[in-house]
């Protein structure tokens, strides 16, 4: 007769190769944040990716692209932010660490640098 077990350690278990604790199992924001996270380093790479073909073939579409893939990236991490701000500051009354601001500066950076993109390619 065989026994079936699952290893459960301070109300942490393993589910297909992610660690949840039990408390978060249900809560659909954390993933709504994560996803805006993992968009946002997406459309990034996307946009670093048409910039370095944009040095390679000069066309304006590439640097369209890249500029759009930019601040569609900035703006992706901003609502992952105000998602986690919002529902965080609802459940627990802490303020934020310094990663969380980073996150903003970081954002702000990728719709600049997306905007600089569009404004040069008004300028060609």
């Amino acid at each position: 007769m065989t026994s079936y077990t699952t290893l459960k350690f301070n109300t942490v278990s393993c589910q297909h190769g992610f660690y949840r604790s039990e408390k978060q199992k249900n809560k659909g924001w954390v993933r709504g944040v994560q996803a805006m996270a993992v968009f946002g380093v997406v459309a990034a790479i996307f946009s670093l990716v048409f910039v370095l073909v944009f040095l390679k073939r000069p066309r304006k579409q590439f640097l369209i692209l890249s500029g759009v893939a930019g601040i569609s990236a900035g703006l992706f991490v901003i609502i992952g932010v105000l998602i986690y701000g919002f529902r965080y500051l609802d459940k627990y009354a802490h303020t934020f660490e310094w990663g969380f601001y980073l996150e903003i500066l970081a954002a702000c950076i990728m719709i600049t640098a997306g905007a600089t993109l569009l404004s040069v390619m008004r300028g060609k």
